[in-house]
């Protein structure tokens, strides 16, 4: 076709016959025009068919930070979530297995992990309380401790993302409302220092100094001339979880849990107890919850008969928050004679520590404790 046009127009010119150029320019754009259809029908026969792409083929992934996210909200006691890598035949590293764990963080590690700000605020606080005299400290798994002589005289706790400050100071102190002090003398922890505020700025750290100097014109502290040294926000430099867990600032429990669409059932507004008794239990958990959470773990293991009986505030008073505590460990601490076959838990007194228990039985309510309290519950 192309060689037809361009032999019509060179036979005109030659022939003279072509007598303007407005006829010359219509040809021109003719013999375009199918210069261009015909690399068109080229492109469209050589070129392979689009195939329509299958949704279900392609799983849409998940971010791993808004599936935390999702368990924070929801989950009061639910574990994280990781898998182990294993090799298969051909050594290369595959997603085989998968194990629940729960990390349990102390208060160094809460503090490490913690935002730069929130570490500037208790580094100015403590330097604050130290410039008392008499003022001691002392780091426990839960708190930092600050002692006047024998006298625990202020406490720091983290929760999520806050720094709280415990002090020695009560309802007849006087604390102003500005302050926006809380109550916690029904929390045995914190039963010595029953007043508490929660320190998010500057205006807070200020506020909080206030109360300390408060707190120590009660006590009949005087300043000291030359106040301690107080280690500075680089000793709490960020470090990585498996470190921390390395250095025993994290500790790790692993095994059988119950699955998380289980503890789903909690409701939201639910979340964790410092303490909580067994009618407490009962208004912040229904029967119904508690019963499907030990099917969950008992997963058909739950034993029928006479099974010897013990006191979840009795298993409390011997064990240390985040022990893991099983029928052996019991028998050890002479709760449970050598001779019980089968063990049941039951509720009783307060809870003020979550612990994971092992057992042969769960009574609904001391179930409701354990979880409440952070810990969890393991059929044997």
């Amino acid at each position: 076709m192309n060689a037809a046009i361009s032999g019509l127009i060179g036979a005109l010119i030659a022939e003279g016959q072509l007598v303007g150029t407005s006829i010359l320019t219509g040809l021109c754009s003719l013999l375009l025009i199918g210069l261009a259809g015909a690399a068109f029908n080229r492109r469209k026969t050589t070129q392979a068919p689009l195939e329509k792409a299958d949704d279900e083929s392609i799983p849409a992934e998940t971010s791993p930070a808004a599936a935390d996210e999702d368990m924070a909200d929801d989950w009061i006691a639910a574990p994280v979530l990781t898998a182990t890598a294993e090799s298969d035949e051909t050594g290369e590293g595959s997603l085989l297995s998968k194990r629940r764990r729960r990390l349990y963080r102390s208060f160094r590690a809460k503090l490490i992990q913690s935002e730069q700000s929130t570490k500037e605020y208790y580094v100015a606080l403590s330097k604050c309380l130290t410039e008392y005299e008499k003022i001691r400290s002392r780091e426990t798994w839960h708190n930092a401790c600050f002692y006047a002589g024998r006298a625990t005289f202020a406490k720091f706790a983290i929760r999520g993302k806050t720094l709280y400050l415990y002090l020695a100071l009560d309802e007849g102190d006087s604390v102003g409302a500005k302050y926006f002090a809380h109550d916690a003398s029904e929390v045995k922890r914190y039963a010595k220092v029953p007043t508490f505020v929660k320190v998010k700025s500057k205006r807070g750290v200020r506020y909080a100094a206030e109360l300390i100097g408060l707190a120590a014109q009660k006590a009949g502290l005087k300043r000291r001339e030359n106040p301690p040294e107080v280690p500075g926000v680089q000793t709490y430099a960020y470090r990585t979880t498996e470190s921390l867990i390395a250095c025993g600032w994290i500790r790790v429990i692993e095994g059988e849990q119950p699955k998380p669409e289980d503890f789903e059932l909690i409701h939201r507004g639910n979340r964790l107890q410092q303490s909580v008794s067994p009618d407490e239990a009962d208004r912040l958990m229904s029967d119904r919850t508690a019963e499907r959470l030990i099917a969950a773990a008992a997963d058909g293991k739950r034993k029928t008969g006479k099974k010897f009986a013990v006191n979840i505030d009795t298993i409390a008073a011997r064990f240390s928050a985040g022990d893991r505590v099983d029928v052996d460990r019991l028998k050890q601490a002479g709760l449970v004679p050598m001779r019980a076959d089968a063990v049941k838990i039951l509720a009783r007194g307060r809870l003020d520590k979550p612990l994971f228990v092992t057992a042969d039985d769960f009574s609904a309510q001391a179930v409701k404790m354990i979880v409440l309290t952070g810990g969890a519950i393991f059929y044997r």
